[in-house]
């Protein structure tokens, strides 16, 4: 049985994954709503949970994250991208919702912990950029609360959440 979850796959149909989504595409193993409970999964299913530019797109965060903690092993990991407020990627026509580098502390009172979170600039990486991400990963709310957002506007961020049961 395979226990990790390409959560909102899209087009990226990963091996060795259940890969869900809302819509029929070639290779997609289960179609489902993530916006309607319950998910079509057994309690502590999953080791890994993989989910790309998902959040932006849904509204009920609290009812998603109870969702992801039922069907999620103890101690499994939730791999999580979203677009930062910042980037032009996060005014999609469909963006429900918006993260900024806290967004997620408050899971912790869901039963989550985050292990690691990170601003990313660009996809593309160059020297001076890894050397700014680190900086702004340091400093986090300064860039956010000031114009250092506007001039080098984020790409995403990277979360990755451990459940805790």
């Amino acid at each position: 049985m395979k226990t990790k979850l390409n959560l909102g796959c899209g087009n990226d149909i990963k091996q060795g994954f259940v890969n869900l989504n809302l819509y029929e595409k070639d290779n997609v193993d289960i179609i489902c709503n993530i916006e309607k409970f319950p998910y079509p999964f057994k309690d502590n299913t999953f080791e890994y949970i993989y989910m790309r530019n998902v959040l932006e797109q849904v509204t009920n965060q609290r009812e998603i994250f109870q969702e992801l903690h039922r069907i999620c092993k103890d101690k499994g990991i939730i791999d999580i991208q979203v677009f930062h407020f910042s980037s032009v990627m996060a005014y999609y026509i469909f963006t429900k919702t918006f993260f900024n580098y806290g967004s997620f502390d408050a899971l912790k009172q869901y039963g989550f912990e985050v292990k690691e979170k990170n601003i990313i600039l660009s996809d593309k990486k160059r020297w001076w950029i890894n050397i700014l991400e680190n900086w702004i990963n340091k400093h986090p709310l300064f860039y956010e609360k000031t114009i250092m957002k506007n001039i080098f506007p984020a790409y995403q961020m990277n979360v990755k959440l451990c459940v805790v049961k």
